[in-house]
């Protein structure tokens, strides 16, 4: 990736980027000048990377030989792979220069946000299951590819906002008709719990589906009704306020089938889905990727698409 494009990447994530991490962590201004500043100096060693472009140059064009040389390309992997360990080792040094930025109680902090990590595959279980919230950045009713297609420039912002509408409910809980067996387990839910969770989402599956038959009328008629000349601006504003009405009655329903949900547990379980509901809360806050693009934290190995390659370039914002 070219380097002025790294550099405004890192420029637009400091602008758009809203982190509630400085006040979780209580971090100070010394403090965030510090870990911030470490952050740059590492960054500047790693766009240092010039002999590691040329390495990788070099293997491209021996490769491409009809007959390569087998220990020019040896010899060049040898070096590319001291260049990953020494920015491994430089990495490794960074964090522990972070981590000595912070006070016990903030270490602290930093492990309960590595905590609330570990439990985000229960969390979305649960949120299959109706008794957590779901992702709030999956309501949309119209196909992407489509919407592009009929509606110019709407994917660079300049198009009317769309009335957003909960997605459909998958089979009864995440495409499974099986209610989700770690959050059964955790929860130590009885059968009678879960038959009465699964009845409660039958009844808000039935309910979507009602009004996603008037949704599909409303959408076909925006449809023509754009791609015609002379649209009624009148007729069109009606049919956009009722889908609106629609995703507000679908978000009301979901959220009563949660609450109805959430009352058929007991004490000892609220008290365990209440875990779960603040590690959702952590989670969406993004704390989690602050953290670990300012290199706070280590996430464990396989920990997801967020969490930097051991040795790359980091991205703190404060």
């Amino acid at each position: 990736m070219p380097k002025r494009f790294l550099i405004a990447l890192l420029l637009v994530a400091g602008c758009w980027a809203q982190s509630d991490l400085r006040q979780r962590l209580s971090l100070t201004d010394s403090q965030v000048t510090a870990i911030v500043t470490l952050n740059q100096d590492y960054n500047t060693y790693w766009f240092a990377r010039d002999r590691e472009n040329a390495l990788y140059g070099e293997l491209a064009a021996i490769v491409a030989e009809p007959l390569p040389d087998a220990r020019e390309i040896g010899t060049r992997a040898v070096e590319l792979e001291a260049i990953r360990r020494e920015r491994v080792a430089k990495q490794t040094i960074l964090r522990g220069q972070v981590a000595a930025q912070l006070s016990p109680a903030q270490v602290v902090t930093v492990n309960g946000l590595i905590a609330a990590y570990t439990l985000q595959p229960l969390v979305s279980d649960a949120a299959c299951a109706y008794l957590v919230n779901g992702n709030p950045y999956a309501s949309r009713w119209f196909d992407t590819a489509v919407y592009a297609t009929q509606r110019p420039g709407a994917l660079f912002g300049y198009a009317p906002p769309l009335p957003s509408i909960p997605p459909a409910p998958a089979a009864s809980f995440c495409n499974s008709n099986i209610f989700p067996i770690s959050v059964r387990d955790y929860l130590n839910l009885t059968d009678a719990q879960v038959a009465s969770i699964y009845a409660v989402s039958a009844a808000y599956s039935d309910f979507y589906a009602r009004r996603q038959n008037r949704l599909t009328e409303l959408q076909l008629e925006v449809h023509d009704m754009t791609a015609a000349a002379g649209a009624d601006p009148v007729a069109l504003g009606l049919r956009y306020a009722e889908m609106a009405r629609i995703g507000r009655e679908l978000d009301d329903r979901k959220a009563q089938l949660r609450d109805s949900a959430r009352t058929l547990l007991n004490a000892a379980q609220t008290a365990k889905l209440k875990v779960l509901q603040d590690a959702q809360a952590v989670n969406d806050s993004n704390a989690i990727n602050y953290a670990t693009g300012c290199n706070l934290l280590q996430l464990p190995p396989g920990a997801g698409p967020f969490q930097p390659a051991t040795g790359e370039l980091s991205f703190c914002v404060l």
